[in-house]
Formats: structure tokens, C-alpha cells, sequence
């Protein structure tokens, strides 16, 4: 989550998270299996991946976009 919030900062379209009404960007339950984590991001524009032909425009674009949050990560 500090990851996302640092590319905001840095006006990176990244996703954004929503604080809960606790106050908490990660909610921690506890339950009979074990910890769950929730936490919810704000809608983005777009098409979902899985509703595309997944071409090489697609798939250069895609990796342009990592290779955009790696540079700026390094910083």
C-alpha cells in the first residue's frame, strides 16, 4: 500500500487505495481458518485485461507501464 501511495505522490496513475471507517488501509480479520486481509481501491478507467485479445500493442504497453514503476521505484 505505501508503494502504491509513493507512486500517487509522484502523480503515477496508480490505483488508490480507500481507508476503511477504522481508519486502516489493510483490515486483518480473524476467523476459524486463519487471518483474512481486505482492502478496497477506488475504480480505474480502462478494460479488464482478461477482456482483450492480449496482442503485442497490449503486451508492449503492459510492459512499458512496469518498466515506468521500476524506474520510478529506484529513485
Amino acid at each position: 500500500m505505501e508503494f502504491l501511495c509513493y507512486l500517487q505522490d509522484r502523480n503515477y496513475p496508480a490505483v488508490i487505495p480507500v481507508v476503511s471507517n477504522s481508519g486502516e488501509l489493510v483490515v486483518t480479520l480473524d476467523s476459524i481458518w486463519g487471518k483474512y486481509y481486505a482492502s478496497v481501491f477506488e475504480g480505474v478507467d480502462g478494460i479488464p485485461i482478461e477482456n482483450t485479445d492480449c496482442n503485442d500493442y497490449i503486451l508492449f504497453a503492459y510492459g512499458k507501464a512496469l518498466y515506468t514503476v521500476k524506474k520510478e521505484f529506484s529513485q
